[in-house]
């Protein structure tokens, strides 16, 4: 079982999405309990969500690239 690189870019990634759900975990539970002003949660859920689209597209970006790589890999087999 190989183990995952903790400094690799999808490591990286993980960490960023799992801080955005947190995020935005703890913003809904202090707007549910009155602690927290909607001004302000509108505000932290905006950062939040626009880091959680951006760690997204980065992941579907990877995976593409992987996608035409493994492609490009297998026309060259196919070649030979």
């Amino acid at each position: 079982m190989a183990l995952e690189d903790e400094s690799s870019p999808q490591a990286e990634l993980a960490r960023r999405w799992e801080v955005a759900l947190a995020g935005l975990r703890s913003a809904e539970l202090e707007m549910s309990i009155g602690t927290l002003a909607e001004e302000d949660y509108q505000w932290i859920r905006t950062q939040y969500m626009g880091d959680a689209a951006t760690i997204l597209k980065t992941l579907e970006l990877a995976e593409q690239e992987q996608a035409e790589f493994m492609a490009q890999i297998q026309l060259e087999l196919q070649k030979v």
